[in-house]
């Protein structure tokens, strides 16, 4: 079962939860909006449940004793170009990585037409998306990519071994209303959206995992007993996937972040953005885009269907419904959050 919840509500819960493990309050309350944020998009699996999983983090190691993530890092850039710049996290909270990365990348555009940020030794920054559309409002588009190098969630073509994460993309443009957003994985589906699968007890409709004997199935129980995902484009076209999940890695490593690592943990990003003054012209630009989008809606509709979306409306849309009527959270979040509040001796529950 699923309830509402003010964006407000949600936002302080987080904030203060942030705060009992002794983040500051600028940092929990930026944070706590950029989760609320991506959950109020309809993003369950990389939403509010980031709460969760920064309080586990922050007291958590490898079994090399690296610390996952250190709450008192500050990130900073390490290497500078005209139209390029690597940021090191040194092994703190993702998201005020990520805002450098936003403000470094946009100001290069702005003089370079184009840019290049990447971010390593960082901590997992949830959504893609939220951060891709800080962009696109802009009137920039983004590219970012992010990986981790830890997880072990898809086996090479022709392996059973996993060796890759999934390995997100996001994609963000403006137009003349919402941005266009495309946030995927380059698996079949994120990890996150697979244990939620398992946890409900759900199967796929297709056979979209493989067991550790390298036996393909529908049902994601394998993925937690040494099983794994496929790649984009499922068993006869997952060389498509397999192609851009290694492209992520690729982007990674030439920033000098670690690339599918067993032994260090970081999560590693990739953000271009590109000025479209810089090119046609950003008025031109816009312009081009609402008449393609007119286009693309005026297609002959598919029996049963009442319209056509471009990438990011239903998202936009959902924002805007979750500000009015609340955020949409699962009864089972609700009660970890609350438990996890209870643990840290917060008196606000959801």
């Amino acid at each position: 079962m699923n309830k509402r919840i003010p964006f407000e509500i949600l936002v302080r819960f987080g904030t203060a939860l942030l705060e009992k493990k002794s983040v500051n309050k600028e940092l929990a309350l930026e944070m706590s909006e950029l989760a609320v944020r991506a959950q109020a998009s309809g993003t369950q699996t990389h939403g509010i449940k980031m709460f969760l999983f920064l309080i586990g983090s922050m007291d958590a190691r490898t079994e090399s004793g690296q610390l996952i993530l250190d709450p008192l890092a500050v990130p900073v850039i390490i290497k500078e170009a005209a139209g390029s710049a690597v940021i090191d996290a040194q092994w703190g909270f993702g998201h005020p990585a990520m805002k450098l990365a936003l403000q470094t990348a946009m100001q290069k555009a702005k003089i370079c037409g184009i840019s290049m940020v990447g971010v390593i030794n960082s901590n997992w920054i949830g959504s893609l998306g939220v951060y891709a559309l800080q962009v696109a409002e802009q009137g920039f588009l983004a590219q970012l990519w992010s990986q981790s190098t830890r997880c072990k969630d898809v086996a090479p073509l022709g392996g059973r071994e996993a060796r890759f994460g999934t390995n997100p993309v996001c994609m963000a443009v403006p137009t003349g209303g919402d941005p266009m957003v495309a946030d995927m994985s380059t698996a079949v589906q994120s990890a996150g959206k697979t244990w939620q699968m398992i946890e409900r007890r759900q199967s796929a409709t297709d056979e979209i995992f493989m067991d550790k004997n390298g036996n393909f199935t529908n049902d994601p129980q394998v993925f937690a007993d040494k099983g794994s995902m496929l790649f984009l484009g499922g068993r006869h076209y997952g060389h498509k996937g397999y192609g851009l999940s290694f492209w992520a890695e690729s982007l990674i490593g030439m920033a000098g972040g670690r690339m599918n690592h067993p032994d260090i943990y970081a999560h590693n990003m990739n953000l271009t953005v590109i000025d479209p003054e810089a090119f046609g012209g950003r008025d031109v630009f816009i312009q081009e885009m609402e008449r393609f989008i007119e286009h693309v809606k005026s297609s002959a509709l598919q029996p049963g269907v009442k319209g056509i979306r471009y990438p990011g409306e239903r998202m936009a849309e959902a924002i805007r419904t979750a500000m009015k009527q609340g955020v949409i959270v699962d009864d089972g979040l609700v009660e970890k959050l609350n438990d996890a509040a209870a643990k840290l001796g917060l008196e606000q529950r959801l």
